[in-house]
């Protein structure tokens, strides 16, 4: 039946690309090129792993909103000492943080690991880092 639905759908899981394209070919062979129109909203609020892993001098931390909502971003070392906070208040989407090792007084950090923790809406989920000098 003719109409404008979707023929294929393909689930994105994680950072969502940049850009969502297929090349594909119809029953005679002919080449064309499917590309994904708008934004890609997430699913869940997810905070990935920072990359890259152990770091030096700079790491960078993404995260996903399926909503617009503040957040917090928490950088602590093992003794549970805050060592950097990155606020902000977006609408959904996948965001990233770049944490250059500095603590808030902009002093380099020592080599270690340290854990960071986002804090959005109701969520929160902490993960482990190690900067390596």
């Amino acid at each position: 039946e003719a109409g404008d639905r979707a023929l294929v759908e393909i689930p994105v899981e994680g950072q969502p690309p940049q850009l969502l394209a297929a090349d594909l070919t119809d029953y005679a062979g002919r080449p064309y090129r499917v590309e994904l129109t708008g934004a890609v909203v997430p699913s869940g609020f997810a905070l990935e792993q920072n990359y890259p892993n152990p770091f030096n001098p700079a790491t960078t931390i993404s995260f996903s909103l399926p909503q617009a909502a503040a957040w917090r971003l928490c950088i602590y070392n093992v003794e549970g000492r805050l060592v950097r906070e990155f606020t902000g208040e977006n609408e959904a989407g996948v965001y990233e943080v770049v944490w250059d090792g500095r603590s808030e007084d902009g002093m380099p950090v020592a080599s270690g690991l340290y854990l960071y923790r986002l804090e959005a809406g109701s969520f929160s989920q902490t993960r482990k880092m190690i900067l390596l000098k």
